[in-house]
């Protein structure tokens, strides 16, 4: 089976994005633009969120995630932060290992030189579809399904102004000795309380844009990464 053997269609795809000053790169501008228009036109259903105005990232992920449960119909949540930018298939790739899985990522690198991937895994040997399970990866191009974040257990807290109790999904904690980020932790409490690991696929292009465009693609720094694990 590929990705392009997998339906996409007759489910509803929600894109969020937090936005703290209200602004998104122009590149990822470019994207959605050419995103949503794909989608119309092959009629997928789509809706949008968004936050602005919450510095506190844990709790802006927390926010767009109540949005998309309270406020949309939709059957997959898209993360998407307004400094990655990508393409129709790697969106589309995106889609579908998310309507397999139900919880699936694409991998950029971090705005620093040499190239970094913010990501966590015990073992990086690609499945028989060439995605590979992580235990933790940075959360701005990520597929989450509403039954996988209906299915966890997460405290709540209310917030002035909000008709439901916000269920804290993201956190950012210190254990062992070393901290955690929200995104990571999200991870770690699926796998925890789910038994998953976020599926990424290496042929998602993404971008990631700052002082300069970081290009870096995860699929060319993966057999590099797997010797180092494998101790090669």
């Amino acid at each position: 089976m590929s990705q392009e053997e997998i339906n996409i269609k007759g489910k509803k795809y929600c894109l969020a994005i937090p936005a703290y000053d209200g602004s998104i790169k122009l590149e990822t501008m470019a994207s959605m633009i050419d995103t949503v228009g794909r989608l119309s036109q092959v009629g997928i259903e789509w809706s949008f969120v968004t936050i602005k105005g919450n510095a506190l990232i844990d709790s802006a992920r927390n926010e767009l995630t109540h949005r998309f449960l309270h406020e949309t119909d939709a059957d997959y949540m898209v993360c998407i932060d307004g400094d990655v930018s990508w393409d129709w298939d790697g969106f589309t790739r995106l889609l579908a290992w998310g309507n397999k899985y139900g919880y699936a990522c694409g991998v950029y690198c971090a705005r620093v030189d040499p190239p970094k991937f913010t990501i966590n895994s015990k073992d990086l040997t690609p499945n028989e579809y060439g995605l590979v399970a992580l235990n933790g990866v940075g959360f701005g191009f990520v597929i989450i399904s509403r039954e996988l974040l209906l299915s966890l257990d997460v405290p709540t807290y209310e917030k002035k102004g909000w008709k439901h109790p916000i269920k804290q999904f993201f956190k950012t904690v210190v254990r062992d000795n070393a901290y955690y980020g929200e995104d990571m932790e999200f991870c770690r409490l699926v796998n925890e309380q789910t038994g998953k690991l976020i599926m990424a696929d290496p042929e998602i292009a993404l971008f990631h844009h700052g002082n300069k465009d970081y290009g870096y693609l995860f699929k060319d720094y993966l057999p590099l990464m797997l010797e180092k694990q494998h101790g090669n």
